[in-house]
């Protein structure tokens, strides 16, 4: 009643006859909660009511009547803001009580008001996006109004593929990466069912609609090229591989290079188990949407059950990261740790300060690295990072640490996960030196007794470096664009 009261005053402020312009809802239609309605919201959970708000395309049609819904699905309609009255917390009883602190949580959409003031129904036709879609268009000798949503979809996820990239991050199997190769893999299947070939024209009409709000994606334009039409080149072949998988587990006799046959708008169907189809998302990075273009099913139950077990397994993975990669705290997997200190100091000596750690797991069998490098590590390279970790193992240097301000640490050179987010006090681990290693604010002007390396890290170490006896990297494994992953032994 009181948001309807203000935007009643709103109106005749403006003018305005408000009378057709205010709805009621029930809270199916206008309450906001995670969950949903309140009757599905757990105890605990805050919610409360809404303001929806809608921009008229053709008031000239006359009133608008109370069931909004038609209005938005004609096209009339364009809901172009809602403000959320954070107000009420569910209670175990099923009641609500008012929260203590209260809010408006307002959501606009840019995109939606720039169609409203273009009096534009379709925001894919403002003048934002009209001009991707054209080029699009004259790639794909396709005409928008027949293959809209195809369209839609190359547009946006290309658009997103490209600002993710302009900020540093390359496709890979996890994290920030999985979701950019997610995102150019999705804009690339829209655009190769266009028949489309040739996707450069289109980031480049991507750069230019941006470039005044953004000009970094100028000065970047040759690096988001470069991730993503490598990323299209990987994909391919994943395609490939993909299918030649599938026709080795199921001996079938067609040529992979063959497209899949059309035959009167019907595609040739191949059946394959729900543990291959999990094989071809977890081992080559293909969605279930993905697996099923090229041709294939399966038992989607079968395949949820395995996604759940497989979430599961990630979800561990996730709390394991946050305990530094350390899969337990047994003598060998600290001892581990502390070799990946080592470890990321040496590769920095021997291949340049720009590298840095972007994650770890360790076990009591094994250490595994991850840091940005574009390239295979020679054999030199690798010999010579075992040589100065041994070194500085052999030198029994000693490990502690210190609890420095933030802008300290990093002043004094400390180093830690690319990516990773630090309150205002954090735990810096030396090894080398001492208490007073860090009189100087420069690492580089410190005395003799300055550590070999000096990094954020919530612990725990061995005391010596002599404890770790030897070190031995396995292999080298390239696991993304611009990425790289160790393996080696300690104590062996």
């Amino acid at each position: 009643e009181e948001a309807a009261n203000i935007w009643k005053q709103l109106f005749e402020n403006a003018n305005v006859d408000p009378s057709g312009r205010i709805f009621y809802y029930g809270v199916d239609e206008n309450w906001w909660s995670r969950s949903g309605e309140p009757k599905d919201m757990p105890a605990g959970e805050p919610g409360g009511p809404d303001s929806e708000v809608f921009f008229d395309f053709y008031p000239e049609q006359g009133p608008i009547g109370k069931d909004l819904k038609i209005y938005s699905h004609n096209g009339r309609l364009l809901e172009i803001g809602n403000s959320v009255f954070m107000q009420y917390q569910k209670q175990a009883d099923g009641s609500f009580k008012e929260l203590p602190q209260k809010n408006v949580d307002f959501g606009g959409g840019l995109e939606r008001l720039l169609a409203a003031v273009e009096n534009q129904q379709d925001m894919f036709q403002t003048n934002l996006f009209s001009p991707i879609i054209q080029i699009i268009e004259k790639q794909t000798e396709k005409d928008y109004k027949s293959y809209a949503q195809e369209m839609r979809i190359v547009t946006d996820h290309l658009i997103a593929a490209t600002f993710v990239s302009a900020n540093g991050v390359s496709p890979s199997n996890k994290e920030q990466g999985y979701i950019l190769r997610r995102l150019i893999r999705r804009g690339l299947d829209g655009f190769y069912k266009l028949n489309g070939k040739d996707i450069l024209p289109v980031l480049e009409s991507i750069v230019e609609q941006y470039k005044d709000t953004d000009p970094n994606l100028v000065s970047l334009f040759e690096k988001i090229k470069y991730t993503l039409l490598q990323e299209e080149k990987t994909y391919k072949q994943t395609l490939t591989q993909a299918k030649k998988y599938i026709i080795k587990q199921s001996n079938l006799e067609i040529n992979i290079s063959e497209k899949v046959k059309v035959n009167e708008g019907l595609k040739a169907i191949t059946k394959i188990s729900p543990d291959d189809a999990f094989i071809l998302y977890t081992t080559h990075g293909l969605s279930p949407t993905q697996i099923k273009s090229l041709g294939y099913e399966f038992d989607e139950q079968e395949f949820a059950k395995k996604m759940e077990e497989h979430q599961a397994l990630s979800r561990k993975g996730a709390e394991q990261k946050f305990k530094g990669g350390l899969a337990d705290t047994q003598e060998k997997t600290i001892m581990g740790h502390t070799a990946t200190h080592l470890l990321h100091q040496a590769l920095r000596d021997v291949l340049g300060n720009k590298v840095h750690q972007t994650g770890s797991n360790i076990t009591t069998e094994r250490v595994r690295f991850d840091f940005n490098y574009d390239q295979k590590l020679t054999d030199e390279q690798i010999k010579e990072v075992e040589k100065i970790v041994n070194e500085k193992i052999r030198e029994n240097l000693p490990v502690h640490f210190e609890m420095l301000p933030l802008e300290e640490a990093k002043k004094i050179g400390a180093i830690g996960l690319f990516d990773e987010k630090y309150g205002d006090k954090v735990k810096v681990y030396f090894i080398g030196g001492g208490p007073s290693a860090r009189a100087s604010t420069d690492l580089s002007r410190m005395s003799s007794r300055r550590p070999y390396s000096a990094e954020f890290c919530g612990g725990p170490h061995v005391d010596f470096t002599q404890r770790l006896k030897r070190f031995k990297i396995i292999k080298q494994e390239n696991i993304g664009h611009g990425q790289r992953r160790i393996y080696a032994k300690v104590n062996d």
